[in-house]
């Protein structure tokens, strides 16, 4: 029983021995029995025993204020950047942890003191820009000092491992930035160049509702999509099926395979009879 304290007397329980029954409480209910323990900081205290035997108290309360003493980190602006970092990699609750965390992606050793991060963040953060966030060089590996630098949301975005890159003017260019330079939907040019195979001078430069010249060579061509035997344009094959160019574009960009982007029947349904009419792709 949790009031049979002969069984407990002087017993260490994590930070606390047991001393004794506090006299205040002797002779009460059973529900209101406190003993007294001594902390290992010397404090004395009563407290319910249940509390302390099931480990919903370990401590007179010393080692909270400890804890909050320990790095004093909690008002740095960057304190937050630290938090949600270690929340990403170890934290299987966090929205983002199978991206992190379930890859593998860790904090180094010394990291996990936010004393020391937000140190290493000031020192490299400096005066730059208070939109940018961490950011890892390689995004395989987890962060670190030799691993991490500060970047805009725009460099964050062109360094993620599905960041689509190209060629174009000798250089290597994420397919996003490409697109906004030349004022170009990112989702079409995608769809070009990946999809079907144009060379990125004709994606960039044919009018949306343009077919680029020679978009259809042959049998072997990437430019075309194959369907039954017998090859054609994306426009072309729309016309055949009835199907929307747009709709099949937007589907191909999402992923669809191009025949079955072509093929498939817009559909439609009703929400829930209230007379609004929505369109399904």
């Amino acid at each position: 029983m949790v009031n049979n304290i002969a069984d407990y007397q002087g017993k260490k329980l994590w930070n606390l021995t047991v001393v004794g029954l506090d006299p205040e409480y002797i002779g009460k209910t059973y529900n209101a029995n406190k003993w007294l323990f001594r902390c290992d900081c010397g404090n004395l205290f009563s407290a319910s025993p249940s509390r302390v035997l099931s480990g919903h108290k370990k401590s007179c309360g010393c080692r909270k204020k400890n804890k909050k003493r320990t790095h004093g980190a909690a008002a740095d602006p960057f304190y937050h950047t630290w938090w949600s970092m270690m929340q990403r990699c170890y934290n299987p609750k966090h929205h983002n942890y199978h991206r992190y965390g379930k890859r593998g992606i860790s904090v180094c050793e010394e990291w996990h003191d936010p004393a020391v991060f937000v140190e290493w963040a000031r020192n490299t953060a400096g005066e730059k820009n208070p939109n940018i966030t961490i950011d890892r060089v390689n995004n395989n590996k987890g962060y670190s000092p030799d691993n991490c630098r500060w970047a805009t949301k725009v460099e964050q975005s062109n360094n993620r491992r599905n960041t689509l890159v190209v060629e174009y003017n000798g250089e290597k260019v994420s397919l996003s930035d490409l697109a906004r330079q030349h004022n170009v939907d990112p989702d079409m040019l995608r769809a070009r160049v990946f999809v079907l195979g144009w060379e990125i001078e004709d994606a960039l430069n044919t009018p949306k509702r343009g077919i680029a010249k020679n978009s259809c060579v042959g049998k072997d061509s990437k430019r075309g999509v194959l369907i039954d035997g017998e090859v054609k344009t994306v426009s072309e094959w729309c016309k055949i099926f009835g199907t929307s160019r747009d709709l099949a574009f937007q589907r191909i960009s999402r992923g669809w395979e191009p025949e079955t982007a072509i093929k498939t029947p817009k559909k439609t349904q009703w929400d829930n009879g209230r007379g609004h009419k929505i369109t399904r792709r």
